[in-house]
């Protein structure tokens, strides 16, 4: 990855409602039928009280030059100690989609340290099933790298 990028993550606030639920009513295209994104003022308020649990994370992909929102990322079922595991699900902006924007920010969440790890990045743990998330799957699996023995 290169040393800049052009993509920054953050958690989702409630001034990214109007943003959000545009961007992902506009994206139902691209997303069907992988998933089916928060697109009401009640879904988007779920989603900023999941995000204040624990076990949860919602992160905004955000292009740095503008603040545009090019997606998001969900990281749910977060658990710690020594198991350290969660499942990763993300959803692009159709209108800012295939600019690489996504893969910028997976490389920043499969960096992002664990809580009281040793390893500083993601790893699958099962094969991917579908070739659209391919992806996904060799930039996880490449990050291993990134993991360094406890010491």
């Amino acid at each position: 990855m290169p040393a800049a990028t052009t993509i920054e993550l953050r958690a989702p606030t409630p001034r990214d409602r109007a943003e959000f639920i545009a961007a992902m009513r506009a994206s139902r295209g691209l997303h069907h039928p992988w998933l089916v994104a928060p697109v009401s003022d009640e879904a988007f308020a779920g989603l900023l009280r999941r995000n204040r649990d624990e076990r949860f994370a919602t992160l905004l992909a955000c292009r740095r030059a503008d603040g545009a929102i090019v997606g998001y990322f969900n990281i749910a079922e977060i658990v710690r100690g020594s198991f350290q595991s969660a499942y990763l699900s993300y959803a692009a902006v159709a209108a800012h989609s295939r600019r690489g924007y996504m893969t910028q920010g997976l490389e920043l969440v499969l960096r992002m340290p664990s809580p009281g790890s040793a390893c500083t990045a993601s790893r699958p743990t099962s094969s991917p099933p579908t070739r659209r998330r391919s992806l996904w799957w060799r930039a996880a699996a490449l990050s291993g790298r990134a993991c360094r023995s406890a010491t």
